[in-house]
């Protein structure tokens, strides 16, 4: 996406660390000025960097729960759950304490609090057109985490244990497993991502040129 000769989306890469608290590339790019758009084009260029991959869908009460100058759309965890389950979504709860001197705590200010509400869902590639599905974004603080179907299910169909397998993983073996992990914060028009199959000049073809 080429816009005046100028490069829509700048690409930064961390040589020195690629993990799930440090990303391996940040993107910048400007965000629309109008609040009503900002969701949806947000979640096209997520959709752009899943490469057609089924996902993992990340929500952390902690990392969404703050209100911005450009929305003030916080949807609660209850609303998640039930809007979960009136679109069909597979979807797992639980309570998960904050880990002290985290860069996503520290980032967030979450250090007043020892616990978060944590929701992993699985979310179908063709869910990513679902304006509704669009409607229940957070402006920042979701995860994406995106492989092959056949690769976050181990072949199972059966989505409740695919995301109990998922939530047990610890970090590595989800990075050796993914295609790409990718978290967003929309309002400031940044998105971070932690891959081992994705490099530079493949990620700035995604990006930059359609």
């Amino acid at each position: 996406m080429i816009k005046g000769g100028k490069k829509a989306f700048r690409i930064t890469e961390n040589r020195e660390r690629n993990s799930m608290e440090i990303a391996r590339f940040s993107v910048s790019y400007t965000v629309p000025k109008d609040a009503i758009t900002i969701k949806p084009y947000t979640l096209k260029i997520i959709q752009k960097l899943g490469r057609g991959c089924d996902a993992i869908m990340e929500y952390n009460s902690g990392f969404t729960g703050t209100r911005d100058k450009k929305t003030t759309d916080v949807i609660s965890t209850r609303e998640y759950v039930e809007e979960f389950k009136r679109l069909g979504i597979e979807y797992k709860y639980r309570k998960v304490p904050i880990p002290k001197g985290s860069f996503l705590a520290n980032m967030f200010s979450l250090g007043g609090r020892r616990e978060d509400d944590e929701i992993m869902a699985y979310i179908s590639s063709e869910m990513f057109s679902n304006e509704e599905f669009v409607r229940l974004l957070p402006m920042h603080g979701v995860r994406f985490f995106f492989a092959e179907r056949r690769a976050l299910t181990g072949g199972d169909e059966d989505l409740d244990k695919a995301i109990s397998r998922f939530m047990d993983m610890i970090d590595f073996e989800r990075l050796e497993l993914l295609d790409s992990a990718v978290f967003c914060y929309a309002s400031f028009g940044q998105i971070g991502i932690s891959t081992q199959k994705i490099d530079y000049m493949e990620l700035d073809e995604i990006l930059n040129n359609e």
